[in-house]
């Protein structure tokens, strides 16, 4: 690092122990462009909503959004990702989800071990709290951090790149190859030098982001579109006449369409938002359009920009009896029933679909609260196509049932003279409707309630710009400044014995990650529009959003 900054230019803090996120109080925000993923999960991992006192099973592709726990048991893993950012946890270890922005990503570590993968660091933060010190990677890289089961202290192994740990001393530099450890008040030692052995969890790791280093899906996507790293492994690209590069996925269910394997969730403020249950089903059901090519289903992801706007389902919502939808098509107009402004509007739709601002502004207008000829005049393109539209009863779609075991019979007459609902009815109960079952593996109280070091209170901005703590809610403890703690004073020294990365922990064996190989249910006719897809540059430059 190029210099110390002292204490008086830092206001570290001790994160409220039971941390609430801040809700969108003025309404006038939109939504992040961005959610977290989980996208690996082995053994017993667990899920607490923000806001909720139950934990339950975490389910493959669960959107995880700001104020949401995680947990990974007893003899398990779990991995998620944020764009092209990889969370990678061992087992015992415990993490919140402090904040998950465009720009912004802060997580707190209470108990167990992370390594977490950064590939790019352009204009955002990214920081992990925990117990001793607040941990942010000054540059991309691969960092790891371990805490111990009392909470008593804190290892940080820089693998690749800087980062800076924050505590009750000044900020210390941890450079590539290092090793630091830090206890509730004390840097305590450093190692430099090359890290020669690792564990199984480091290798298991390491295996994850080979695979992903090694995703031909991102010659056609950008790495910042959450999802895209498990496409290769469940289908291939080609070429469409008129819709660009498309993925078509290769093994499929019987009956198979567009958002009817999988349930739908509520979640706050996108409301009810789709989780498919294909390994492979995010970025196709958060990003792009889905289209009918000589009798295949085919993902169009869009355009390729830097950062690509996540929703929560393209879909249209059709009118009764029950509730049916059916996905979007290339260049058709994604209307948020969530509250946004009109440049939102604009993103969501031009980062995934080729369609011009004047078009989604016409279509949008047709949305107007009171309208009395809205969108109930717009043709679907997948309308036309059989078997396109899926339903089920108002019942199982409140309660977040899994879709394709509530299927209700859809006459295709119904299908092509429908209206679009413009009441999309509410949750019976929270966001935990359709992913429920009670976690087999509940971390102690004690764990989740551990104070954790953090850099700065987190702050709202309100309309008029002026910048504005949090106030803690009931029972909250206030945050302890840094100097009613006690420093130290003293910086870490320096040696040269090569060091685990696990200076304390031990972990399992996992089984395999080894890419499968799939082959297609049926080969596409001579005369199709599609064809193999030409692989672009290396180097794509995405533009920018």
């Amino acid at each position: 690092m190029k210099g110390r900054r002292s204490n008086s230019l830092f206001m570290i803090l001790v994160s409220v122990v039971l941390w609430q996120p801040v809700p969108a109080a003025a309404d006038n925000y939109d939504p992040p462009a961005r959610v977290a993923r989980l996208s690996y999960s082995q053994g017993s991992v667990s899920f607490q909503p923000v806001g909720d006192s139950e934990w339950v099973d975490a389910v493959l592709n669960l959107p995880i959004i700001t104020g949401d726990n995680l947990w990974a048991g007893e003899n398990s893993r779990a991995e998620v990702h944020i764009g092209s950012k990889a969370i990678h946890l061992d087992r015992d270890t415990g993490i919140s989800f402090l904040t998950i922005t465009d720009h912004r990503i802060q997580l707190r570590l209470m108990q167990g071990s992370l390594i977490v993968r950064v590939r790019h660091l352009d204009n955002e933060t990214f920081e992990v709290d925990t117990p001793n010190l607040a941990f942010s990677p000054q540059t991309a890289g691969e960092y790891r951090i371990d805490v111990n089961q009392e909470g008593t202290e804190t290892a940080i192994t820089t693998l690749q790149g800087e980062g800076e740990a924050t505590g009750p001393w000044e900020p210390h530099p941890i450079l590539s190859g290092q090793q630091a450890r830090f206890s509730a008040s004390a840097a305590m030692d450093v190692d430099a030098g090359e890290i020669s052995s690792t564990d199984e969890f480091a290798d298991w790791a390491a295996e994850r982001d080979r695979r992903e280093d090694d995703a031909e899906s991102a010659s056609y996507l950008s790495r910042e579109m959450t999802g895209y790293e498990d496409l290769d492994d469940y289908g291939e690209w080609s070429y469409v006449t008129g819709y660009g590069v498309v993925w078509v996925p290769v093994v499929v269910p019987a009956g198979w369409a567009p958002y009817r394997f999988g349930h739908w969730v509520w979640v706050q403020p996108w409301g009810w938002t789709w989780v498919d249950d294909s390994p492979w089903g995010f970025a196709p059901f958060h990003y792009g359009r889905w289209a009918w090519v000589d009798g295949h289903w085919c993902w169009a992801p869009g355009p390729l920009v830097s950062q690509p706007v996540y929703a929560p389902a393209l879909v249209v919502f059709l009118g009764g009896p029950g509730v049916s939808w059916l996905p979007l098509a290339p260049g058709e107009v994604f209307i948020p029933r969530y509250h946004t402004s009109p440049g939102y509007v604009h993103r969501v739709n031009t980062s995934n679909t080729m369609v011009s601002l004047a078009t989604v502004d016409k279509v949008h207008s047709r949305y107007p609260t009171g309208s009395s000829t809205p969108a109930n005049q717009i043709t679907y393109l997948n309308q036309q196509v059989a078997n396109a539209v899926t339903a089920v009863s108002h019942d199982a779609f409140v309660n977040g049932r899994p879709v394709a075991r509530s299927l209700m019979n859809v006459p295709q007459k119904r299908t092509e003279a429908g209206g679009v609902l413009l009441a999309v009815p509410a949750p019976v109960k929270n966001r935990i409707a359709g992913q429920g079952t009670p976690a087999q593996s509940v971390p102690p109280a004690a764990i989740f309630n551990r104070p954790t070091v953090t850099r700065r209170l987190l702050a709202v901005t309100p309309p008029g710009g002026k910048t504005v703590s949090r106030k803690p809610g009931p029972g909250n403890r206030q945050p302890i400044p840094i100097e009613d703690q006690a420093p130290t004073g003293k910086s870490l020294p320096s040696r040269n014995p090569a060091r685990s990365h696990a200076p304390d922990l031990s972990t399992s064996t996992p089984p395999s990650s080894a890419k499968r190989k799939v082959e297609p249910q049926t080969a596409l006719p001579a005369t199709s529009r599609v064809r193999p897809a030409a692989k672009p540059a290396p180097e794509a430059h995405p533009k920018s959003q």
